[in-house]
């Protein structure tokens, strides 16, 4: 195993755990807009949103889990979850503007390191 991928494999677990925050705060909201307060879902629909906090946390996981191993899709994966956590993270501005950032910088390993060769 190589040193990047031990390094990209422990960002991955520590993004999923920050979706974490995502789900709890979903099931005691103190909001229930998305996208700059200006569509209201209501308690229901956040929770549900909540639960996709915990997909991407769980998803993340296992995705860390799957680059330790070497797995053949745990590049595509990551990327894809990179993707869906960025989704999550613009519905809820301004909130989740670390979040938007921490998954471009993510994107740019991602892309960049298979590029160079480091995973």
């Amino acid at each position: 195993m190589t040193l990047m991928r031990l390094i990209i494999a422990t960002l991955l677990l520590a993004h999923g755990v920050a979706h974490i925050v995502g789900f709890r705060g979903a099931w005691a909201p103190t909001r229930t807009t998305v996208i700059g307060n200006r569509i209201d879902l209501g308690a229901s629909w956040m929770r549900l949103v909540g639960l996709l906090w915990l997909v991407g946390a769980i998803a993340f996981g296992i995705t860390a889990i799957a680059a330790l191993g070497n797995a053949a899709w745990w590049q595509s994966a990551a990327l894809g979850l990179t993707g869906a956590s960025l989704t999550l993270c613009l519905l809820q501005l301004p909130e989740t503007k670390f979040g938007v950032v921490l998954n471009l910088a993510l994107v740019g390993v991602l892309v960049g390191g298979s590029r160079l060769g480091w995973f």
